[in-house]
C-alpha cells in the first residue's frame, strides 16, 4: 500500500474496490485518491448460509474457528482462557475450537489442560461448520489483523453473537453492543468481562438472550446478503463505467 509505484497508478483508477471501510479511508487520507472512486464493498453470504437462530436451552458453548497463527491471535484465545479459568463459571462454560496451523501444538496443550476445551481438528465441510456454529452460544474472534474475516460473518449469518478485538475487518462486521462486542485490541480482561457478561445474560434470561440472537440473524441479512452485496456492486459499475 505505501509504495510510491503503486500509489501513483491508484490515481488512473476509475474505481478502487475496498473490502472495509479502514482501507477506504487510507486510500483517502494516505493517497489522496477521491472518495468518490473508492467503494467499500464487504464480502457477502449466500441464502443457503443464513439460517433462524436456535437457542440452545442447556449450557453455553464458545467456538473458535480459524487458522492457528500469531494473526489470529491463538496467544490471546490461551491467554482469555486462562484468565476465565479462575472465575467460578468457568467449568459451566463449553469451549469448541475448530482449525490448523503453525501453533496448533498450543492448541492441543491447550485442550489437555482443560477438561472443559474440545478440540476438534481442521474442518473442510461448510455444513459441518455451519452446524457447529448454529450449536454455539458465541463466537470468539481475537484476531490482531483481518482484512474481512469470514469467522466473524459466519456465526452471526445463524444468529450468533461475536466477540472479537476492535480491528478493521471485524469492525465492519461486528456493531459494538448490539450484534457483539468490540474489545480494545490486547484487553483480555475486557473480552472476559464481555464473555461472562454474555453468559449471564442466559442464565438469567433466555428470552432476552433468544431475542439478542434474532437482532444478530436479521442484521447479518440486512448487511451482508448477497442480494445486498450485488446492488453496491451494480452501484460501482455504473458509477466507473457509464458515466463520464
Amino acid at each position: 500500500y505505501f509504495s510510491r509505484l503503486y500509489a501513483d497508478n491508484l490515481r488512473f483508477c476509475r474505481a478502487i474496490h475496498v473490502v472495509n471501510s479502514t482501507d477506504k479511508e487510507r486510500l483517502i487520507q494516505s493517497f489522496s485518491v477521491d472518495g468518490e472512486k473508492v467503494f467499500f464493498i464487504p464480502y457477502g453470504l449466500n441464502n443457503e448460509e443464513f439460517s433462524e437462530p436456535k437457542l440452545i436451552s442447556e449450557g453455553f458453548k464458545i467456538f473458535f474457528a480459524g487458522r492457528f497463527s500469531e494473526q489470529k491471535g491463538v496467544d490471546y484465545l490461551i491467554a482469555l482462557i486462562d484468565k476465565l479459568a479462575v472465575d467460578p463459571d468457568f467449568n459451566c462454560i463449553k469451549f469448541i475450537i475448530a482449525g490448523t496451523g503453525p501453533q496448533e501444538d498450543l492448541i492441543i496443550a491447550l485442550a489437555k489442560r482443560y477438561s472443559n476445551i474440545k478440540y476438534l481438528g481442521f474442518i473442510s465441510e461448510s455444513e459441518k461448520m455451519k452446524e457447529l456454529y448454529q450449536s454455539a452460544d458465541l463466537a470468539v474472534v481475537p484476531s490482531r489483523w483481518e482484512m474481512f474475516p469470514y469467522n466473524c460473518l459466519e456465526p452471526q449469518a445463524v444468529g450468533v453473537p461475536v466477540i472479537a478485538f476492535d480491528i478493521p475487518g471485524s469492525r465492519d462486521i461486528v456493531i459494538d453492543g448490539v450484534t457483539g462486542w468490540l474489545i480494545p485490541l490486547g484487553d483480555i480482561p475486557k473480552f472476559a468481562e464481555a464473555l461472562i457478561k454474555l453468559f449471564h445474560l442466559k442464565e438469567r434470561d433466555c428470552s432476552r438472550f433468544k431475542s439478542l440472537k434474532e437482532i444478530v440473524w436479521s442484521n447479518c441479512i440486512k448487511r451482508f446478503s448477497m442480494d445486498n452485496i450485488i446492488r453496491k456492486w451494480e452501484v460501482l459499475f455504473r458509477r466507473s463505467y457509464f458515466t463520464d
